[in-house]
């Protein structure tokens, strides 16, 4: 395997010797990388490790990044940070990116449908709520503050059936 570039803290406006971690996700195509580190800052960087023209966000929550999802079409990138129910959605083709309040206390998982529009975002406790990008619109009135009590560890973690989401 060819390295191609690399991603650290020093990236991430940090400097090498923090030792911070770094979240990462690469789009589905395979042509863009999302990275981000403690200092709140996520970058978008094409294949060849440079960054994309507007290609960054500067999230407006203290909590760490816990996750960064590209939807099915590698057009919308998803970011969920810890203690915010807003998740910040950076849209490829406009180069900006919006905030989806969820109304959720405590997000904990982020998961894209693997075939459409539809991002799920779900608490520990097993709420859950779908959003279409799309229609820019929350899925059904009933799933914002809708309670799963089957297996909420299945769906804090994001453990949901594959074929529909």
């Amino acid at each position: 395997m060819k390295k191609l570039f690399r991603v650290g803290p020093e990236s991430q406006g940090g400097n090498d010797s923090s030792k911070q971690p770094v979240e990462f996700a690469w789009q589905g195509q395979g042509n863009f990388l999302a990275s981000v580190a403690s200092n709140g800052v996520v970058r978008v960087l094409d294949r060849h490790g440079e960054m994309v023209p507007d290609g960054e966000v500067v999230l407006k929550g203290q909590g760490q990044v816990l996750a960064l999802a590209w939807d099915a079409s590698g057009e919308i990138l998803a970011v969920l940070q810890e203690g915010n129910g807003i998740i910040e959605l950076w849209d490829l083709k406009s180069r900006r990116a919006t905030g989806l309040d969820t109304n959720l206390k405590d997000p904990s998982f982020i998961k894209w449908a693997s075939a459409g529009p539809e991002l799920a975002v779900g608490t520990a406790k097993g709420n859950l709520l779908l959003y279409n990008s799309d229609t820019r619109r929350k899925v059904g009135d009933d799933t914002r503050n809708r309670r799963f009590h089957g297996d909420n560890y299945a769906i804090a973690k994001g453990l949901l059936a594959t074929d529909s989401l």
